[in-house]
């Protein structure tokens, strides 16, 4: 079990420091990327449930928040929120993981979105709506739906490999 964790976290500090490369800002699409972080909580959180996903959310929205320098503790509550309600989801949906993958982070984005700019109209800027502004949050929805079942997938092997 702590090795199936450790595993993830390793694929967490890979993706963040991805997300920190020049080679990520070229895979954007007029200024809007895939949130790997956010579809590997996503996928973690479905196979290992709501404990899990509420811990490997916690651990990288807080890593997040450092690097990004941004209001500490708003990816990390985020990223928190996503990984408990996909967690419930996990055990209660069964079918096809690879389609479920893209409706799911499809809807996380969304609701990612929203958390976010509810907390940054809070605390940042009153009436912040910056992720839904010129189609941003739809264009970022699709990416993110679109590379979700290789993730999956990831995570998938991992856990039926270490798991048995």
């Amino acid at each position: 079990m702590l090795k199936k964790y450790a595993i993830f976290l390793f694929i967490i500090g890979a993706l963040i420091v991805f997300q920190s490369t020049f080679v990520y800002n070229s895979i954007t699409v007029r200024d809007v990327g895939p949130d790997f972080l956010m579809i590997i909580v996503v996928a973690i959180s479905f196979f290992l449930g709501s404990v899990s996903g509420e811990i490997f959310g916690f651990i990288t929205g807080i890593i997040a928040d450092i690097i990004s320098g941004g209001l500490l503790g708003l990816s990390a509550f985020t990223y928190t929120v996503i990984g408990y309600g996909v967690g419930l989801l996990g055990n209660k949906i069964y079918g096809n993981y690879y389609i479920l993958s893209i409706f799911i982070v499809f809807v996380a984005t969304f609701v990612k979105a929203l958390i976010m700019a509810m907390l940054g109209s809070l605390f940042i800027k009153p009436g912040y709506f910056g992720f839904f502004t010129h189609g941003r949050i739809f264009l970022e929805a699709v990416m993110n739906g679109v590379i979700s079942p290789l993730f999956f997938l990831i995570v998938y092997k991992i856990e039926n490999r270490v798991t048995g």
